[in-house]
């Protein structure tokens, strides 16, 4: 559990990244209902999006994050579910460019069903 709150406190903390180079990503935090527009404050990184899932709980984040924070899978089987996606384009990562399929789709909600039951 306490691993759950160690993510969640360094994707928080990558939230507030703001101000600086070249690249422009979306931010938000939580619903993402409101979404901003920032400058990656170094060159090199990447915009992400990520959805943090602990339990029955679920916070969205979008943001500016250093290329090693990329495509890395950071959940904990049974605790919270943490794959950040990551693109090197300006404004990439809204949530208009990632589509998922309906096999994707019915996949994970019996996966989700098949887990609840442990």
């Amino acid at each position: 559990m306490q691993h759950k709150y160690f993510l969640l406190a360094v994707l928080a903390f990558l939230l507030n990244c703001q101000a600086g180079s070249a690249l422009e990503c979306y931010e938000c935090g939580g619903d993402c209902k409101s979404i901003t527009k920032v400058k990656c404050p170094f060159e090199g990184m990447r915009c992400m999006s990520v959805t943090v899932k602990a339990g029955n709980e679920e916070q969205k984040i979008k943001t500016c994050v250093p290329n090693a924070i990329c495509n890395t899978d950071y959940s904990i089987p049974g605790y919270v579910s943490a794959k950040p996606t990551c693109c090197d384009t300006n404004l990439c990562n809204s949530a208009f460019k990632h589509v998922m399929s309906l096999g994707t789709a019915v996949l994970l909600a019996l996966v989700s069903l098949y887990t609840s039951q442990f």
